[in-house]
């Protein structure tokens, strides 16, 4: 009773339209059960996510040596470029090398934590949850590589 009653109710329909949409965000399909358009929304999802940072980041960095002169954050702001133009790729081509490459990101984020170590006012939590997060990210970039891979066979979604 109570179940079908919070099926039931209007904002459940509200956030199942754009939570759990197959067409809009198919996190729950198998990349081998997908359709162009899903394939293009998941692709297009995580460049949004992944093209916002890196672009913070880049702007950042651009802003810092343009202001100073300080060629220390030119790698940063070289590889901010490199990996928007991949994820640019990413996203008009759903090419497998620019998943590979904008999947460098979590590990190079990695390397530098475990290189530079974490803040010093971060704690032991701080430290687990962003580590699980990168993890997660990387994880999920492996499915993304899936979804690139397979692309090209996948059925349009007007058949």
């Amino acid at each position: 009773m109570y179940q079908s009653a919070f099926m039931n109710s209007w904002w459940f329909q509200f956030v199942r339209k754009y939570v759990w949409n197959d067409e809009r965000t198919p996190y729950h399909v198998s990349p081998e059960q997908m359709r162009k358009t899903q394939a293009h929304n998941e692709v297009f999802f995580y460049v949004v996510f992944e093209g916002t940072l890196v672009g913070l980041v880049t702007l950042g960095a651009l802003i810092q040596v343009y202001t100073t002169h300080e060629t220390e954050y030119l790698p940063v702001l070289g590889y901010g470029c490199f990996l928007l133009v991949a994820l640019y790729y990413l996203v008009s081509r759903k090419s497998p090398w620019a998943v590979l490459y904008s999947a460098s990101l979590p590990v190079l984020v990695f390397g530098v934590f475990f290189l530079y170590d974490f803040h010093p006012n971060n704690m032991y939590l701080d430290k687990l949850l962003l580590s699980g997060f990168l993890v997660c990210w990387l994880i999920y970039t492996t499915r993304l590589f899936k979804i690139c891979r397979k692309y090209p066979d996948m059925e349009d979604a007007s058949k």
